[in-house]
């Protein structure tokens, strides 16, 4: 007779937890940055999955020549990635712009809301092998002091602990080439 009444408890109990649901939140993003006499415009739409853990949509990326205010790259991206519920989702995308290639550093958070965060450099992906890893913090770090351009990724004239942070701040992330 203990079963039965066991089973009816356990079952009450079940209908009372809250059903698990996916959980997934859009956002619409559009911000510009001024980089070395270029605009660059991050625009799209994002929409993180908490419960799939999974990140999807669009970025527009578009850069204009300030000096001539020419258009000289412009291109969608289609996102759709994973993502570590504890870090968020972190990528470059590099953007082939003459005379030196940018990077937009991207950051996506989800939770109980979703945020997005950029920022535009010289690509730190400074070895081009799609990863920002040790080799890069490497090559940057070797360059610690002089004005060497290919290491300078902020462009302020001098490697610093800057162009270090920039690196260490994408360490581990993929890059999406434009």
């Amino acid at each position: 007779m203990k079963a039965p009444i066991l089973v009816l408890a356990m079952l009450a109990l079940a209908s009372l937890a809250p059903a698990a649901q996916a959980s997934s939140q859009t956002t619409t993003f559009n911000k510009s940055f001024t980089f070395d006499n270029l605009t660059v415009t991050v625009s799209g739409t994002i929409t993180v999955d908490t419960t799939a853990q999974t990140v999807s949509g669009s970025i527009t990326i578009t850069v204009v020549n300030d000096t001539s205010g020419q258009t000289i790259f412009t291109k969608t991206i289609p996102i759709n990635m994973s993502f570590n519920a504890n870090n968020g989702a972190s990528f470059v995308i590099e953007i082939p712009t003459f005379p030196t290639m940018l990077g937009v550093s991207t950051n996506v958070a989800g939770g109980s809301t979703t945020s997005t965060s950029f920022s535009v450099s010289k690509t730190p992906d400074i070895d081009h092998d799609g990863m920002i890893d040790i080799r890069d913090l490497t090559a940057v770090a070797l360059n610690f002091g002089t004005s060497n351009p290919g290491a300078d990724l902020n462009s302020d004239g001098t490697v610093n602990i800057q162009d270090l942070t920039i690196v260490a701040l994408d360490f581990g992330a993929p890059v999406i080439f434009a």
